[in-house]
């Protein structure tokens, strides 16, 4: 007969494991917390990041961690692979980033470097991970600078930044390529979501909901891909006047912003060009103040339409489908000045019924004259010059009518 064992023989857990680093020969160091609280796995994993060097892995544990008022920085080539852990940032004084290579800023940003930072390359955020910012102003959760080859994935940040300053995402002064964001949300960031200062980032299938402004692209050409906003003050913002760059938004949605699409009105011709292609944008307003856009496809439904640059340059919307319920759109259009409308060009915007809606621009056709009758034309091609239009009836087969005033 088996023994019959009574009373509470669970022994108290003092210690847990926080992180386990490994090398790149497969030595690994456990880090272990001295005591069960959030905060002390929190100074536990603080310590296993800081000591981190290039090229090796660190395996965060599942759970919360109280993270110590310090700034936690990424190392060049390393792998972090957090496991579904919760950061929580807390304090709010600066700390030193004396020494120290690109920061990941789980701390304040107030001034600056002590000591200018080195460019790191070929790192990886692997999720789920959800940083948690506290709604405090100036902190930006990640900030790589100068990065080459970064993968960010399956990240949620959260409450970062105040309706002032701060964001969960800032990628600034990248000038090498391969960087990537993917499968990543940012939830009431009451500052920014992510702001893209550098080129060569590619994001995709990313959420921003709540923000003050989701996504931000200040300089370089990041394209972002199947991405969608809700509920911003400002969905998407393409500002700085010495914006250079040239990108593109693919697919996805912006709905229910206060103002879905922001371009600075500074920026004219001589920016790179934007290209939206197959995105849906509903919400209360459009602000379309740049020039060198190129909108394609998918769908505008606003309440209002804003264009108040009136520098040089062009920008184009073909093949978008529209709202004939959208009245206020149509009005705020017309009440466009001759010289903001004279830079916008619209072109097969249809209604939900398939109708050409009223303020479609005429179709610009390039005056050509076929040299005779049966020069080489395709079907349905028409052609003019200053005494005929020229109708291709089928193929190499060309007939023409005489223009005339009236």
């Amino acid at each position: 007969m088996s023994a019959i064992l009574t009373g509470n023989f669970e022994a108290p857990l003092t210690a847990r494991l926080a992180a386990t680093v490994v090398s790149k020969t497969g030595a690994r160091t456990e880090y272990v917390a001295t005591a069960n609280t959030d905060a002390a796995r929190g100074v536990a994993l603080t310590t296993a990041i800081q000591a981190l060097t290039a090229g090796q892995t660190l395996i965060c544990a599942p759970g919360d961690y109280y993270m110590a008022e310090t700034n936690l920085l990424l190392v060049d080539s390393c792998t972090y692979i957090w496991n579904g852990a919760r950061l929580y940032i807390n304090g709010s004084s600066a700390s030193s980033r004396v020494g120290r290579e690109t920061v990941l800023d789980i701390a304040l940003f107030t001034s600056g470097f002590a000591t200018a930072p080195t460019s790191v390359s070929n790192w990886k955020f692997i999720g789920p991970l959800t940083l948690e910012g506290g709604n405090v102003g100036n902190r930006r959760g990640v900030w790589p600078i100068g990065t080459t080859g970064a993968l960010v994935d399956g990240v949620t940040f959260k409450n970062w930044g105040t309706a002032a300053s701060g964001m969960g995402f800032y990628a600034f002064s990248s000038t090498g390529k391969g960087n990537r964001m993917a499968n990543c949300y940012f939830d009431t960031c009451a500052g920014t979501g992510a702001e893209f200062n550098a080129e060569y980032w590619v994001v995709s299938n990313c959420h921003a909901s709540a923000c003050g402004y989701g996504f931000v692209e200040s300089n370089g050409n990041t394209a972002f891909a199947n991405c969608h906003v809700t509920f911003c003050t400002y969905g998407f913002r393409l500002m700085n006047a010495s914006n250079t760059g040239h990108g593109g938004w693919i697919g996805g949605s912006v709905n229910h912003c206060t103002t879905g699409i922001y371009t600075d009105p500074n920026i004219d011709e001589t920016f790179g060009g934007w290209n939206f292609s197959g995105c849906i944008a509903h919400s209360t307003s459009f602000d379309l103040n740049a020039r060198g856009i190129t909108w394609n496809g998918g769908e505008i439904g606003n309440t209002s339409f804003v264009s108040t640059g009136a520098n040089s340059g062009v920008s184009y919307f073909y093949n978008v489908r529209t709202f004939s319920a959208s009245t206020a759109e149509a009005t705020s259009l017309a009440a466009l000045s001759a010289a903001e409308r004279a830079n916008l060009v619209f072109q097969n915007v249809r209604d939900e019924t398939g109708a050409l809606v009223s303020w479609n621009d005429p179709l610009v056709i390039l005056s050509k004259t076929p040299s005779a009758s049966s020069s080489t034309g395709r079907q349905g091609s028409i052609a003019w010059d200053a005494s005929y239009i020229y109708i291709c009836t089928a193929t190499d087969t060309w007939e023409r009518a005489a223009i005339a005033t009236w």
